[in-house]
């Protein structure tokens, strides 16, 4: 077919073939881009089982947005029938290529594993089982990037439409034994698929090999394969123990989720790319004195002889201390938000809070461990959180609203009011039950952990002092078992903060960590020695524990997404909440008239977070954040949600890109130093140019229309002010008294619009200074608006309505564009310079299971 044309592509050369298609490079006439065409072979064109199969491919994989996926574009028809496939074509070579030069290097290789892992946890997220993992179907791109291909054999999770019979199952060599059993298959079939390419990369051979099919089945499913480290003496047993657990013939015995795998590739990753190279030390020998000859053969022997005490001693403790395995249990699987797991003090009980969506309020519940046997504990009205188990165990004390109440365990008798003090609504016991640690507002917003006596109401103040600078709240407070210090977290702003500890009695506060990352949780280990706390450190919200004293945090192997941490007092059992959040950038077609209902969809999407975003003066692109790479940087695509490319990969993050008005430039802001500045880059990549160097927290820039200068919003005043100032650098002016958060300069560069707090009403302020003036009266949240040149679009919420509102300037009326039935959170809405589509920014309510660990430790 090279040099046919087809739809608006012309065919160029063949890339490959295999049973299920043939694969082209061409040449997309409209959009001047080169792609991949997979055609399925004009004598299936009639097979319907074939035909089926090659669209189920086209529908599972459009439905999986993620950087280690490929990407489809197209499905369509030739003029005579022959099915196509348009993907993304991508530059590189199959790892089946790569390994044809034999084993790889053992850093290359938990990479490319871990990409692979990653794009399958994005799979199984969806349902989706692969089932053909092999090296000819993973692609490494000429920058190191694994994307994974042919999802014609894959299995949507419960769907038997299209069973094994009817069309080639996969590549023997890489099947499961469940998998050429003909057995149902689950997500661990494509772990064992994956454990396989891993040890082809390793040793550079199969693990399961045969001169026929037959003997290869046989080989899987009762041979075990030769030790890698026959292949490959320097193999670490870390990586032994994980391949061997992917390789395991019960499934049970498997990895029993790809994410679990991923977790230890992770932390095998940091061990092998941290550790520095052993340094060879030239020994020099010489001959010794008499006496000195004589001594050494005893101390050797001596040596030896203890040496040989000690194995046999270790040896007797194994065959008597049972095998420590970690076990993480699903111990609760309601549909909603089951948050903040407390254990009851003799460990038999865990509470929690319960939201089950966003209609219901949050309320505490009980779960018995051992039965499983679940009780309500409060009925009143208002949104309840944060249980704590009473030192006793008799009773419960939880926050709702702003208060903190106490009711017993047994759910018998009312509840009693212990404290309303303003709460935050995190708090703690001390564990002689004397003293209740909760964090408290001040009259600066500033949140303070302070004692409130239970016996006399006497309140002290923790780490309320004059030092502490503006928006640093003190959260999560957590009593060391031994009564001796709390830990806490400070948070200094956007996920921004670290753990810190104060000794009770004294008030001496030192700070533990050092990452300036968000915290979801932590609590402390039974013996008060250590921290187990949740942290974004990694990129996903995942568990880590340090020493009390400080040093290095170390990542527990427990599930991604984890928060809110909690020990036992005889600190055998660990639960933690796995977090679920879904968070999207979306876009509606304005409706034409009133009555048409707009559909929603969701144009840039991963298992990550996609938030703040902005639509390029043309309107043909969209720059937006996402954590997809493992942490906050900025991406760019078409409008329509194509082509994603990466434009920063900063270790400080990069936050909040907005366009330039000529489409040539990004700014943004990171934050080197821990605080936040201002910088921009051309939409070609290249080096960051740093705008600001304030010692202060500079974020959410804007482009002036003439491209001259960057507004942004700074504290270096002591309160948030919007300031502006030139792109080629200078001194900033500050264009607002009365605080901002976000500021847009009108279309004819004679305004400034900003929000101010705390109704959310929309002022205006001319550029060259003067009073302010009122825009909009209405209630309008912080992220929920943007400027025109002719109006205002923002959001409007009712129950679980949203509205899209549009202000007129020149009418000076209010307008519904449209209104969509949503029961989580929208913002950044933005209209599209053609006014024909609405982006906006969707999170859907939160989900979260608590699980169970056992043998964490």
């Amino acid at each position: 077919m090279t040099g046919k044309k087809t739809s608006k592509y012309k065919i160029l050369e063949e890339l490959g073939r295999g049973g299920m298609g043939v694969v082209y490079k061409a040449k997309d006439n409209h959009l001047d881009r080169f792609v991949a065409l997979k055609f399925l072979p004009y004598h299936f064109s009639s097979d319907e089982q074939r035909r089926i199969r090659f669209l189920h491919e086209a529908k599972v994989t459009s439905t999986l947005d993620h950087p280690n996926i490929g990407t489809i574009y197209d499905y369509a028809e030739t003029d005579d029938g022959q099915m196509f496939i348009a993907m993304a074509n991508y530059d590189g070579e199959t790892l089946k290529d790569r390994l044809k030069n034999g084993p790889l290097d053992i850093v290359i290789i938990i990479d490319i594993a871990i990409q692979i892992a990653k794009g399958l946890s994005r799979a199984h997220e969806a349902g989706i089982i692969h089932r053909d993992i092999k090296p000819a179907n993973i692609i490494i791109t000429e920058r190191e990037e694994v994307k994974i291909l042919d999802f014609g054999l894959a299995k949507i999770s419960g769907d038997s439409r299209i069973t094994k019979n009817s069309l080639t199952p996969g590549t023997i060599s890489y099947m499961s034994p469940e998998q050429v059993m003909g057995e149902s298959v689950d997500f661990r079939s494509d772990i064992w698929s994956l454990g396989v390419i891993i040890y082809e990369m390793i040793t550079g051979n199969l693990p399961f090999k045969g001169d026929y099919d037959q003997a290869v089945t046989y080989s899987i499913l009762k041979k075990k394969p030769e030790p890698i480290t026959r292949y490959r003496p320097g193999v670490s047993k870390e990586f032994v123990n994980i391949l061997t657990k992917c390789l395991e013939k019960k499934q049970s015995e498997r990895y029993q989720s790809v994410d679990n795998l991923l977790v230890d590739l992770e932390l095998l990753k940091q061990g092998t790319l941290d550790t520095p190279k052993k340094r060879r030390v030239k020994f020099e020998y010489k001959k010794l004195p008499g006496k000195a000859r004589a001594f050494w053969p005893i101390l050797l022997a001596s040596i030896l002889f203890m040496v040989t005490i000690g194995i046999y001693s270790y040896r007797l403790f194994l065959k008597e201390s049972p095998d420590k395995i970690m076990t993480e249990i699903p111990f609760t699987s309601l549909n909603g938000l089951e948050y903040t797991p407390a254990f009851s003090p003799d460990a038999k009980q865990i509470a929690y809070y319960w939201k089950e969506n966003d209609a219901t309020e949050p309320k505490i519940f009980i779960k018995t461990i051992a039965t499983g046997e679940t009780q309500r504990l409060t009925d009143q009205p208002g949104e309840e959180r944060y249980p704590a188990w009473t030192p006793d165990g008799q009773n419960i004390s939880f926050a709702r609203e702003e208060n903190i109440y106490i009711k017993s365990a047994l759910g018998v008798g009312s509840e009693k009011l212990i404290c309303s003090e303003n709460s935050k609504g995190e708090h703690c016991w001390s564990p002689d039950s004397k003293w209740l640690v909760f964090s408290e507002s001040d009259i600066n917003n500033n949140d303070n952990l302070c004692l409130l006596s239970v016996e006399t109401g006497e309140k002290r103040s923790l780490t309320s002092n004059s030092k502490k600078i503006r928006w640093e709240v003190d959260i999560l407070p957590a009593f060391s078992p031994d009564g001796k210090k709390i830990a806490f977290y400070r948070s200094l702003g956007f996920e921004r903060g670290d753990i810190y500890t104060i000794i009770v009695d004294g008030n001496k506060i030192d700070q533990l960590t050092f990452d300036d990352k968000d915290i979801q949780g932590l609590t402390w280990t039974s013996d008060s020695r250590e921290i187990v706390f949740s942290s974004k450190r990694s990129g996903d919200f995942r568990l880590w524990r340090i020493p009390a004293s400080g040093g290095t945090p170390t990542m527990l192997t427990t599930g991604l997404k984890a928060a809110y941490p909690t020990i036992s007092l005889d600190g055998k059992k660990l639960a933690y909440s796995e977090l679920r959040i879904e968070q999207n950038i979306w876009r509606i077609k304005i409706p034409n008239s009133p009555n048409q209902k707009p559909v929603p969809e969701k144009i840039i999407a991963s298992s990550k977070i996609e938030d703040f975003f902005q639509i390029s003066p043309d309107g043909k692109r969209i720059a937006f954040n996402s954590t997809r790479s493992g942490s906050y940087q900025s991406w760019l695509c078409d409008s329509d949600g194509q082509n994603i490319v990466q434009l920063t990969n900063l270790d400080d993050g990069s936050y909040t890109p907005c366009w330039s008005p000529d489409g040539k430039w990004i700014t943004f802001s990171s934050k080197p130093n821990h605080n936040y500045d201002i910088f921009v880059i051309s939409i070609n990549g290249g080096t960051p140019k740093r705008i600001t160097t304030n010692p202060s927290h500079d974020i959410f820039p804007y482009w002036s229309e003439d491209g001259n200068w960057i507004y942004f919003s700074s504290n270096r005043s002591g309160t948030h002010h919007i300031w502006k100032i030139p792109i080629n650098g200078g001194t900033a002016i500050q264009m607002t008294k009365d605080g901002a958060r976000r500021g847009f300069e009108s279309a004819d560069s004679k305004w400034l619009y900003y929000r101010q707090k705390p109704k959310g009403t929309i002022w205006k302020r001319d550029v060259n200074g003067g009073e302010r003036l009122l825009v909009l009266d209405d209630d309008v949240a912080g992220h929920t608006w943007s400027v025109v040149e002719d109006g205002i679009y923002y959001l409007n919420y009712q129950s679980k309505r949203v509205n899209f509102k549009f202000f007129d300037f020149a009418t000076q009326k209010i307008k519904t564009v449209a209104t969509l039935e949503l029961e989580g959170e929208c913002a950044y809405p933005q209209i599209s310079p053609d006014r024909q589509y609405l982006y906006f920014m969707y999170e859907e309510p939160w989900q979260a299971d608590i699980k169970l660990v056992e043998n964490w430790w």
